[in-house]
C-alpha cells in the first residue's frame, strides 16, 4: 500500500498548495478532517494554510462547514505530547540561561546566553556525540591551548547544567524535542483522537525549508507513525534533499511553476525616512487599485530597525497592518515595569520615576501625584535620590518665600503625603534581598498600584489580556526558579536583575489578520502573497554576519557539523531567492543611500546596474493635506500684518486678551513675531500672548566622589588579570 504523496514545487509556484489540499480532501471525502495532523515550521505558515484550505474547500468543493484539521509547529506538538506523557517539568529558554548564569557564578549574562545558544545548536545538529565525546573532539580540533581550554570549559558548564536539570527533574525545550521522538512512536497514534480512520491518521508536512537534523529525526518518527503522508517541499531546499535521499514509500509528483527571476532591479531612496515613506505610498497605491491589504507583505533584513518607523508611517496613511513578529517588551506595560525596576535599583532617577508616577498602567497612584509630579519635581530641581523626593515639600515651601497661597500649600502637603505612600511601596521591594521575597513584594506592589486592573491589561481588549497572562506567566516562572534554589542561596545577581531579564525581549505577534503583513524576511519567504515589498536591502544587513563566537572557531564548527559562517551566508542567499520568486507581482526591492552622514551601499545580492529612482506618486496623508491647507490659509499677503492685528484687536476679543496684546506689542508687531505666527498660530498664542514657557529640567552634575568611584571600578576591571 502506498504511504502517500510527495509534491515537489519549484520556487515561485503560485498554486502549489492546491494539489496538497486536493490530496487531503480525496483521503477524507467527508467533512471531518480531525484525523489530519498538519505540521509547519511556524505559526505564520499554519495560519495561512488554515485560511487557504477554508477558501479552497468552501468554494471549489462546496464544503462551507467541516471539522478542521489539527495544526502544530514541531515545537508545539512536542510540548503537547510531553505535557501528557512526560515526567519532568518543562523550563523556558530564559530559565535555562539563568541556571547557566548561576552555575558560572558570574554576573555576565551575555556569556550565559552564548552557552545556552551553543547547547541549543549541539542538541539540534550533533546527534551522534554526547558532551564527553564532544570535548574529546574539540581538544583534537583546536590547537591553540587557551582556546581549547576555553571551549572545553564551556562544554563542562553545559554538562553541569544538564546534571542539574537531571537532579531537579527538569527538562528544557531542546530536551522536549529530543524526547518527543520516543513519545511520537509510543503515543502519537492515540493523541487527541487522531486515529479515526482505517489506516490511522494523515500527516501533512508543509512550509519547511532547512530543518535541523533533530527536526528531520522528528519528521521521520512522524512519517513512520502516520497512516498516510502528504508532503509539499520546495525544490533545492534542505528538506527536499532529505526526501530525495529517503522517499519512504511516497509517490513523487512534480509541480509546474514560472521561470525563475534573475537579479532584480531596485529603487534607491535618499534616506531611510524617504524609503519608508515611498514604500507606504506604493502600498497605498496598490490598495487604492483594488488589492486587499492582507495580500500585501512588507519585510526588511534589519526588521527591528525599520518596524517602529514603518508602523508609524502606515498609520499616517490610514493603512491597517498586521505585524508578524515584534518586541513585546517595548509595549507600554513592560516599559512601566522597567521604570519601576529602575526606580528600585537606581535610587529613583527623575525621568524613570516620573514615567512610573504618570503611567496609566498604575491607576492606584493618586491623581494629584500624576498631575503635579512633573511640575513640582522640576521646580524643586530634583535629579534623583529617595531623600530628594521625600524633601520635595520643604524645598518648594522654602523656595517660595511666602508667595504661595494657603491652597497651594495645602496641595503641596497633600501631594507629599501621597507620594510618600508610593515610595514606601517601592521601598518594600528594595529591602528584599532574596529572590522569593522580592517576587512577593513586587506582586504586592503591582496589586496595590492597580497594575493588573489597568485599562491596558484589563477589559475587552484581547491583546491586553494576553499581555497580562504573559507578565503573570513570567513572574510565575521566576518564582519556580527561585524555589528550586537551595536554602540560603542568593545567587550572584540582584533580585531585580532576574525579573528584568525575564521581561526583556519577549516576542509577540499581531492578532489582526486584516492588515498589510509586516514580518521578518525569514517568515516572509515562507508565505504566499500577491505583492511583496522588501526594503532596507543594504550591504551589512543582507547578507548580515553572525556575531563573533568566542567559544568555537568557524573551522571547528564546520568539522563538528554545527552552523558556521558560510552556512549563514548561503542561507540568506537562498531566502533572498525565495523572496524574489514568491509574490504574484514582481517584488519591490529598495534601499536607502544614506542615513545622515553614513553612506550605504546596496546589497551584493542586487544588480547594482539596475538602480532606479523612486516614482513620484500623488498620494498624500491626511497630515500632509492639513499642513498644506494651513500653509495656504496663513500665507502672508500685503495686508497680512493687518489681518493679524484684526485677530488680536478685533471687537470680539476679550478685554483681558486685548490688554495683554497691547502690553506685548507696544503698538506694533515685529517681523519675528509675524514669522512665528505663520509657522504655528497656536504656539504663538501660548508662548507670546499667554507667556507660558517650557520649564528646563535640572541638569545632573556628577559629584567628585562618584567620578572617583567610576575611575576606580574601570581601573579595577582593566587590571584584574594583571598588566594590560
Amino acid at each position: 500500500m502506498e504511504k502517500g504523496t510527495l509534491f515537489i514545487a519549484p520556487p515561485g509556484a503560485r498554486t502549489k498548495d492546491e494539489p496538497l489540499f486536493e490530496e487531503i480532501i480525496s483521503l477524507h471525502p467527508g467533512n471531518d478532517y480531525s484525523s489530519v495532523l498538519y505540521i509547519a515550521p511556524n505559526n505564520s505558515v499554519l495560519a495561512e494554510a488554515r485560511s487557504r484550505f477554508f477558501s479552497f474547500a468552501g468554494k471549489g468543493h462546496n464544503k462551507p462547514a467541516y471539522i478542521p484539521f489539527q495544526s502544530f509547529t514541531i515545537k508545539q506538538l512536542a510540548s503537547n505530547l510531553y505535557d501528557y506523557h512526560g515526567t519532568n517539568r518543562i523550563i523556558s529558554d530564559r530559565i535555562k540561561t539563568l541556571i547557566i548564569c548561576d552555575i558560572l557564578k558570574d554576573k555576565n549574562i551575555g556569556y550565559a546566553t552564548l552557552l545556552a545558544d551553543l547547547l541549543k545548536k549541539i542538541t539540534h545538529y550533533i546527534r551522534d556525540k554526547d558532551i564527553n565525546l564532544l570535548k574529546e573532539a574539540v581538544e583534537k580540533l583546536i590547537f591553540e591551548e587557551k582556546a581549547a581550554e576555553r571551549a572545553v570549559r564551556a562544554l563542562e558548564i553545559i554538562e553541569a547544567y544538564q546534571a542539574e536539570l537531571s537532579e531537579k527533574n527538569l527538562v528544557d525545550t531542546e530536551g522536549v524535542l529530543r524526547d518527543s521522538i520516543d513519545l511520537i512512536k509510543k503515543h502519537l497514534a492515540q493523541y487527541n483522537g487522531l486515529r479515526n480512520t482505517d489506516y490511522g491518521f494523515t500527516l501533512v508536512i508543509d512550509g519547511f525549508f532547512d530543518p535541523t537534523p533533530l527536526e528531520l529525526e522528528i519528521m521521520t518518527a512522524l512519517i513512520d507513525t502516520a497512516g498516510k503522508v502528504c508532503a509539499l517541499v520546495e525544490e533545492h531546499s534542505g528538506i527536499y534533499k532529505y526526501f530525495r535521499a529517503n522517499k519512504r514509500g511516497l509517490t513523487v509528483k512534480k509541480l509546474k511553476g514560472p521561470a525563475l527571476s534573475k537579479k532584480p532591479g531596485y529603487f534607491k531612496y535618499p534616506s531611510i525616512e524617504d524609503e519608508v515613506e515611498g514604500i507606504a505610498k506604493n502600498v497605498k497605491k496598490l490598495i487604492l487599485e483594488g488589492l486587499r491589504p492582507w495580500d500585501v507583505t512588507v519585510s526588511f533584513p534589519a526588521f527591528s530597525k525599520y518596524l517602529p518607523m514603518f508602523r508609524r508611517t502606515l498609520k499616517k496613511y490610514g493603512i491597517p497592518l498586521s505585524i508578524g513578529e515584534y518586541n513585546l517588551s517595548a509595549s507600554r506595560p513592560f516599559a512601566a515595569l522597567e521604570d519601576m525596576i529602575s526606580c528600585v535599583e537606581e535610587d529613583y532617577p527623575r525621568n524613570n520615576f516620573l514615567s512610573f508616577l504618570t503611567s496609566p498602567c498604575f491607576p492606584g497612584i493618586p491623581e494629584i501625584v500624576k498631575e503635579r509630579a512633573v511640575s513640582y519635581s522640576y521646580a524643586a530641581g530634583i535629579v534623583k535620590g529617595k531623600e530628594s523626593w521625600l524633601s520635595l515639600k520643604d524645598i518648594l515651601l522654602n523656595s517660595a518665600k511666602g508667595q504661595l497661597t494657603a491652597d497651594d500649600r495645602k496641595t503641596i502637603c497633600e501631594f507629599q503625603e501621597r507620594l510618600e505612600r508610593t515610595v514606601d511601596l517601592l521601598e518594600g521591594i528594595k529591602k528584599k534581598k532574596d529572590l522569593l521575597s522580592f517576587i512577593d513584594a513586587v506582586e504586592l506592589a503591582l496589586e496595590s498600584l492597580g497594575f493588573f486592573a489597568s485599562p491596558g491589561l484589563h477589559g475587552p481588549d484581547e491583546q491586553g489580556r494576553r499581555l497580562s497572562d504573559i507578565i503573570s506567566g513570567q513572574i510565575a516562572e521566576l518564582r519556580y526558579f527561585a524555589g528550586q534554589r537551595k536554602s540560603g542561596e542568593h545567587g550572584f545577581q540582584s533580585p531585580a536583575f532576574y525579573l528584568r531579564y525575564m521581561l526583556k525581549d519577549l516576542k509577540g505577534a499581531d492578532e489582526n489578520r486584516d492588515g498589510v503583513r509586516i514580518m521578518p524576511f525569514e517568515l516572509a519567504a515562507g508565505i504566499k502573497t500577491k505583492a511583496l515589498f522588501f526594503g532596507g536591502v543594504i550591504e551589512g544587513d543582507l547578507p548580515s554576519m553572525p556575531d563573533i563566537d568566542p567559544i568555537l572557531p568557524e573551522r571547528v564548527k564546520k568539522e563538528l557539523g554545527l552552523p558556521y559562517l558560510d552556512y549563514y551566508l548561503d542561507r540568506q542567499r537562498r531566502y533572498f531567492m525565495r523572496l524574489l520568486n514568491a509574490p504574484l507581482i514582481d517584488t519591490f526591492f529598495s534601499c536607502p543611500s544614506a542615513d545622515g552622514d553614513k553612506v550605504f551601499l546596496p546589497s551584493p545580492f542586487l544588480d547594482w546596474e539596475k538602480s532606479m529612482g523612486p516614482a513620484e506618486l500623488k498620494i498624500y496623508s491626511e497630515q500632509e493635506v492639513l499642513i498644506r491647507e494651513g500653509a495656504i490659509k496663513h500665507t502672508v499677503s500685503k495686508a497680512g500684518i493687518f489681518d493679524v492685528k484684526e485677530i488680536l484687536h478685533g471687537k470680539k476679543a476679550p478685554g483681558m486678551l486685548r490688554q495683554r496684546t497691547k502690553a506685548m506689542s507696544k503698538g506694533f508687531i515685529n517681523v519675528t513675531d509675524i514669522d512665528y505666527y505663520r509657522r504655528c498660530p497656536l504656539r504663538f498664542y501660548v508662548e507670546r500672548v499667554l507667556c507660558l514657557e517650557t520649564i528646563t529640567p535640572p541638569i545632573f552634575e556628577v559629584e567628585a566622589r562618584l567620578w572617583g568611584n567610576l575611575a576606580h571600578r574601570i581601573m579595577e576591571h582593566l587590571f584584574k588579570n594583571g598588566d594590560i
